[in-house]
């Protein structure tokens, strides 16, 4: 029963493993824009975050990083914002895709890592900064976008799951035990 339980918690444990290995090894990706909205007048952190993304990504050619400076660019930035639902205003905003985060941490550079990854795995990548600025359609770019970055908790749940059959299993047999 033991080996069962290392055999099932090794599987599920490999899961993010190899999804992550799969999802970063093929070289057929098209480049992906990082749009960065930033206020060049409040924003101390832009900067920073600018420095810590460029050389995180200066030696991957399927990425390309545009900055928007919302100073120079009003009209476009509200209706990137109008478009994605982006109410209150926090500085730097990223873009990828219709994916957009807001501010800047270690927290949220794994999640933008994490998103380029996940649109580098998708054929239907649509770039909404792009769309807007060429006035293409913005509803089709939203619909072919749809659950690209949402969390999968599918993994999460299915593991549980098990974890929790595998107690029932266990305390059942060692029921069972002492009864006899």
């Amino acid at each position: 029963m033991k080996k069962i339980i290392i055999i099932f918690l090794a599987i599920f444990l490999c899961i993010p493993i190899v999804s992550n290995a799969v999802a970063t090894n093929s070289s057929s990706f098209a480049k992906e824009k990082i749009y960065i909205l930033y206020d060049s007048s409040n924003c101390k952190e832009c900067n920073q975050y600018k420095e810590t993304l460029e050389e995180y990504y200066k030696n991957d050619n399927r990425v390309y990083i545009e900055y928007i400076s919302v100073d120079k660019n009003q009209e476009l930035v509200k209706k990137i914002k109008k478009n994605l639902n982006i109410k209150r205003d926090k500085f730097p905003i990223t873009i990828i895709g219709t994916t957009y985060f807001k501010g800047f941490n270690q927290r949220i550079m794994k999640k933008i890592k994490r998103a380029v990854q996940n649109y580098q795995k998708e054929d239907k990548y649509c770039d909404i900064v792009d769309s807007i600025k060429n006035q293409k359609n913005i509803e089709k770019c939203l619909k072919d976008n749809q659950g690209i970055n949402q969390e999968n908790h599918m993994i999460i749940v299915i593991g549980l799951i098990i974890i929790a059959i595998l107690i029932c299993l266990i305390s059942f047999k060692k029921k069972k035990m002492k009864s006899k």
